[in-house]
């Protein structure tokens, strides 16, 4: 579907193209704004929109442009704007008057609106152009302002990278302390008004700075053409002074650029003219009132025809809310990404009976993540720790909110705990289908449900990954390799008893190694998360565990995951991501663990505290957090007789195996470098306890710069025995 700009702000100005509540912030900055505009001036296509047909109470609302929720008592036909809100929110913004100062009575009336925007929007956007002897002079030139001569057929000639420079956007806020003196501020506006001044007096004024300053207000040729035009006059009448000032003897220069009656045909001088019976005087004068007027006016129909009457937008029009996330998804790669959280937001801001308040999804999950986790006796014991567990800085937010597999898992959980709900008040037997953590159907579910168990399921979440950062060294969230994971556990944890059971904690943990290093969720993960979900329950509520226990026979034993031969690099596969990123989280996860440094025994653990007793996680960056190191340097050993470089584009070489790879800190890795092991172990204090701790055998302190590859394969071999057997007593230690 095509729509002109003009259709379109009408629509949003008529309240009936509207934003669903899930839809995410204004993000754009000034460049993309002015990119966008460029774009638009110039008459080249942008992205496509995806407009959802509905009715104005399926869905809490927003005004586009605003941050606040929309109420709408009534249940008209709309259409929702899933996709291209940041477009559409900076082309409204940009092409209308959106503070128009005559509909305020005062500047706190006017404050107040202005609160509701967001803050890339308290803005007023002008196109800049060249003013002679007064302003922009230096700026492109897209209307050739100082030579008063339009043809819109010479922007063909423009990209829109070459007049991003025109356009100007002028900020102001609520606080009143900035904008209340500037010219182009709507405070200054109202409070003008407030002084005294006359509506037309104000904008007179108005005009007479855009005029001064070379500014065409953008936000004004839709709907104050008038204005706009007077302005244009203004410019005009300025710059072709100028021209006259320079030019108006030079006989020459006027006929070849201004005559275009041709008046002067056949005529070489000033003196021709008067011999023929032409007053020059008189018709320069009639030439620069007919270009001054020629330039207003086609300037003006370009902006207010050419451009905010019939430019198009695109969009895609669907009434089926199912279809709209996968066309959004594919045919909108790389915008702000809708996902079923967002819609699922929507629904439960819905105001429902008993509602006293707006209900905000986002604001509580937000919330929920900067407040800490209340950790449980046991992971409080397990780390040291005195108070909660902070994830406000975890890898896997996006604006404060969870994304990703984070956000599937808190949805999937509030599925299936509110449908193990009705089912057992419907007197039925429960166990968890695929269909039971799908979210369509917790999209199909009453808002009071989804409301009941979302927070539960969002808490639930937090615990896990608490659990798999401090019992399974998961420092990182984007380092969960087989991120369904999280499910099964997040499934345990949203029950308090579970929680705060010592026991339960066990048996969570033996799952997750087992099932990690056995290979488990290597194939088919959607179907074995189910299965997981439900035997893991059932062996923590019911005791009935052996399916899980018996897994503990199949660890290392997978050729295409983690056997020894696989490790070693022995056969035509090589060890892929997933086994290389759980040996450094299970390393990282035995207690205790020493980093790598030559100056201090230091702890290194898959967390910080902080002064207070708080878990914290580690920066991302790797001057500040842990490293993933070659134990072996690759360029420690010369005699491969390989290159470096080339060593590391090798996955099949025994130094990229995930054996050799160990995680430490920043400041360690910076010190040891390319050293080969035996100078820098020899370096680290009581290195036989910091090495035993990291599962490093005694033949690495060998590895030196002439060691052969045998060597290698043979602290590789005792570094594999070493993690086998510590995992498999680590097992028998949580067999509860």
């Amino acid at each position: 579907m095509e729509r002109s700009l003009s259709d379109t702000f009408k629509k949003v100005n008529d309240q009936t193209l509207l934003l669903p509540d899930f839809q995410r912030d204004y993000k754009w900055g000034t460049a993309k704004q002015q990119s966008l505009l460029a774009s638009i001036l110039l008459k080249f296509p942008v992205g496509s929109s995806l407009i959802l047909e509905g009715l104005s109470d399926d869905f809490a609302l927003r005004k586009i442009g605003e941050t606040v929720q929309h109420t709408s008592t009534d249940s008209d036909p709309c259409e929702y704007l899933l996709d291209g809100q940041q477009r559409t929110t900076t082309l409204y913004n940009a092409f209308n008057d959106v503070f128009d100062f005559s509909q305020f009575s005062d500047q706190a009336e006017l404050s107040e609106f202005i609160s509701k925007k967001a803050n890339p929007m308290k803005v007023r956007w002008f196109i800049r152009v060249p003013v002679v002897g007064k302003a922009n002079e230096s700026v492109t030139d897209v209307f050739n302002a100082t030579k008063v001569i339009f043809d819109k057929d010479g922007l063909d000639h423009f990209e829109p990278n070459d007049i991003v420079d025109i356009f100007n956007c002028e900020t102001f806020n609520e606080r009143n302390s900035k904008g209340v003196s500037k010219w182009f501020s709507p405070y200054n506006q109202v409070k003008a008004i407030e002084s005294g001044k006359t509506k037309p007096q104000v904008i007179t004024q108005f005009v007479n700075d855009c005029v001064e300053y070379g500014m065409i207000p953008l936000f004004m040729i839709g709907t104050k053409s008038i204005v706009v035009n007077r302005i244009l006059e203004g410019i005009a009448e300025i710059n072709m002074q100028a021209i006259r000032d320079k030019y108006e003897d030079d006989f020459a220069f006027i006929k070849e650029n201004y005559d275009t009656a041709q008046l002067f045909d056949g005529i070489d001088s000033i003196e021709e003219c008067e011999e023929n019976g032409i007053v020059y005087s008189e018709e320069i004068e009639k030439i620069f009132i007919t270009c001054k007027s020629e330039w207003k006016n086609n300037v003006s129909n370009y902006l207010i025809r050419d451009i905010f009457d019939d430019y198009k937008l695109n969009s895609l029009v669907t009434n089926d809310i199912r279809r709209a996330i996968p066309i959004f998804c594919h045919l909108n790669d790389g915008g702000m990404k809708l996902d079923d959280f967002d819609l699922v937001a929507a629904k439960v801001a819905k105001r429902v009976a008993g509602d006293t308040s707006t209900y905000s999804l986002s604001s509580i999950i937000r919330s929920m993540f900067i407040e800490p986790v209340t950790l449980c006796s046991s992971l409080q014991h397990a780390s040291g720790a005195s108070g909660g567990l902070y994830l406000n800085e975890l890898e896997s937010l996006s604006d404060g909110l969870p994304s990703g597999y984070l956000s599937k898992a808190i949805l999937a959980i509030c599925t299936a705990l509110a449908r193990r709900e009705i089912e057992l008040e419907a007197g039925n037997d429960f166990e968890v289908k695929k269909k039971d953590t799908s979210s369509k159907t917790l999209l199909s579910l009453d808002t009071e449900i989804i409301r009941k168990y979302i927070e539960t399921a969002t808490l639930a979440v937090q615990r896990a990954y608490s659990f798999l950062l401090i019992r399974c060294g998961v420092y990182n969230s984007n380092k969960l390799h087989y991120k369904l994971m999280i499910q099964p556990i997040a499934f345990i944890f949203a029950e308090d008893r579970f929680w705060n059971d010592a026991a339960v904690h066990k048996k969570v943990e033996f799952w997750y190694w087992t099932s990690a290093f056995s290979g488990r969720y290597l194939y088919d993960q959607s179907a074995v998360v189910i299965d997981d979900i439900n035997q893991l329950y059932n062996w923590v509520a019911n005791g009935e565990g052996q399916v899980i226990l018996d897994r503990e026979e199949q660890i290392f034993q997978d050729d295409k995951f983690a056997s020894k031969e696989l490790l070693m690099q022995r056969l035509n596969e090589y060890p892929k991501e997933g086994i290389h990123n759980l040996i450094l989280q299970y390393v990282l996860s035995v207690s205790p663990s020493y980093d790598l440094h030559a100056t201090e025994t230091k702890p290194l653990n898959a967390f910080r505290k902080n002064e207070q007793g708080d878990v914290v996680l580690w920066p991302a960056n790797a001057s500040d957090g842990l490293n993933d190191h070659h134990i072996i340097p690759l360029g420690s050993v010369k005699g491969l007789g390989q290159k470096t470089e080339d060593i590391r584009q090798d996955p099949n070489h025994i130094l990229n195996s995930p054996l050799n790879r160990v995680l430490i800190s920043g400041a360690a890795n910076n010190v040891i470098s390319s050293m080969d092991p035996s100078r820098y172990f020899a370096d680290i204090p009581q290195n036989n306890i910091v090495m035993d701790s990291l599962l490093i055998g005694g033949s690495f302190k060998r590895i030196s710069t002439g060691s052969a590859i045998e060597e290698i394969e043979a602290a590789l071999s005792e570094r594999f025995d070493a993690l086998e057997s510590s995992l498999k007593a680590r097992l028998l230690s949580l067999r509860v």
